[in-house]
């Protein structure tokens, strides 16, 4: 399981969480200890927490070791690019295939940073769309975009193009460095065709056992 999948695991980010908050909590009682205040209940509390802490450390390392199992990682695989195809759906119901002002000149949008494309705010290109106007997305979720890049181009039939409304398409396109596996079930074929290729891959084979 890559390190994105491990953490975005909701029992992960509980155990995590919570060892944060318990060391958080124990240098605030540390720091309130003096000669004269001696908090007894939060010692106690953060002694009762350490015990719980312990346990939650052995249900971590359990799940952190099952998680690593191939029968897991695929399935958690197989899972997710589910669904973000579900997600996907959603998406392509919501766009059109073609144009409808195929033959208006339009105004294009050019990425201010690279990274791939992850997530479409459609509600929020449309809110942004006046009568006679659509955007025509030029880079497909997952796909990697560099700087200066085209990814958006703005079509308008008699509306005026407004710097606030470039703006605001450009913030409905999110780029990040890596890509979103509950977003892009492209990312997750590819890990499964990766783990394929490598599971049966020569490179891996014992020649002693061809003999």
């Amino acid at each position: 399981m890559s390190s994105t999948n491990f953490c975005a695991d909701g029992p992960n980010q509980l155990y995590f969480g919570f060892f944060i908050g318990l060391a958080l909590y124990a240098l605030i009682v540390l720091a309130s200890i003096d000669p004269t205040h001696q908090p007894i209940y939060g010692v106690a509390l953060a002694g009762l927490l350490t015990v719980v802490a312990l346990y939650m450390l052995i249900l971590l390392t359990y799940t952190t070791i099952n998680q690593m199992r191939p029968v897991v990682i695929i399935k958690s695989i197989h899972d997710h690019t589910l669904l973000a195809r579900d997600r996907q759906l959603d998406l392509l119901r919501s766009t059109r295939r073609a144009s409808q002002l195929p033959r208006v000149a339009g105004e294009r949008l050019n990425a201010r940073r690279s990274g791939f494309m992850t997530r479409i705010d459609v509600t929020a290109i449309d809110k942004a769309l006046k009568k006679d106007m659509e955007v025509v997305i030029l880079a497909s979720i997952g796909e990697y975009v560099t700087f200066g890049d085209p990814i958006a181009e703005i079509r308008a039939a008699r509306a005026i193009i407004s710097p606030k409304l470039k703006a605001n398409i450009e913030k409905a396109v999110t780029l990040e460095e890596q890509r979103d596996l509950d977003n892009d079930p492209a990312f997750g074929i590819e890990q499964l065709v990766t783990i394929g290729w490598t599971s049966i891959s020569t490179a891996k084979s014992i020649p002693t056992q061809d003999c």
